[in-house]
């Protein structure tokens, strides 16, 4: 009589693990909780190009040309009465005017750097231009990772277990079906003197 008792009082707590057990599977396929999907990883990754050339315009476009009489009225360039003052005079106006003059501008490009403007005058001509570019360019690159969408998944595999009695008791197969919102069903069929048939269920953990 007190081992048919104690018999009913182990089905009676497997019972209740059982019920405890569905009772918490239900209630979590029941919550129907959406999963988000993660949003895509932009990564910007910003470098500098260092950029220096030089521009060579040979032949600059003459625009206009107006001449300018105010230097006859000009107590400095009044001819001299002699002869040898007044070559002097020539020489030097001659060597003025056939003067290369080598003409620097720098133009500051905000924070990029500048830019260098060379001009080469003579004989009242601008013979040629030279640009020089010393500048840092920065280049932006944008990188969107897309996370991969949600598949659904199919494992197959095979296992053994054991106890006291045998290292190796029983082989069983199995199959575990995975949906798109990380939800886990499994299968297996197995011997262990009798053939043996399982379901389970697993849900994910957030941390």
């Amino acid at each position: 009589m007190e081992q048919k008792q104690s018999l009913v009082e182990k089905l009676d707590v497997y019972a209740v693990v059982i019920f405890v057990l569905l009772a918490i599977i239900f209630i979590q396929r029941c919550s129907h909780t959406e999963i988000k999907p993660v949003p895509p990883r932009i990564d910007t990754i910003v470098s500098y190009v260092h950029l220096h050339d030089t521009i060579i315009i040979k032949k600059p476009k003459l625009i206009k040309s107006e001449p300018d009489t105010l230097w006859k009225d000009s107590i400095i360039y009044i001819p001299d009465t002699t002869y040898p003052a007044l070559l002097l005079q020539y020489k030097k106006l001659g060597n003025k005017y056939y003067t290369s003059n080598m003409y620097n501008t720098v133009f500051p490009i905000g924070s990029y750097g500048n830019v260098t403007i060379t001009d080469i005058v003579k004989g009242n001509q601008l013979i040629s231009t030279h640009l020089i570019s010393n500048l840092n360019i920065p280049e932006k690159t944008v990188t969107i990772i897309k996370q991969a969408p949600p598949k659904r998944q199919v494992y197959l595999g095979l296992g053994v277990f054991g106890s006291k009695r045998a290292l190796i008791d029983g082989v069983y197969v199995g199959a575990l079906y995975k949906d798109k919102k990380d939800r886990i069903f499994g299968y297996n069929i197995g011997y262990n003197n009798a053939i043996q048939i399982g379901l389970s269920s697993y849900w994910k953990f957030k941390f």
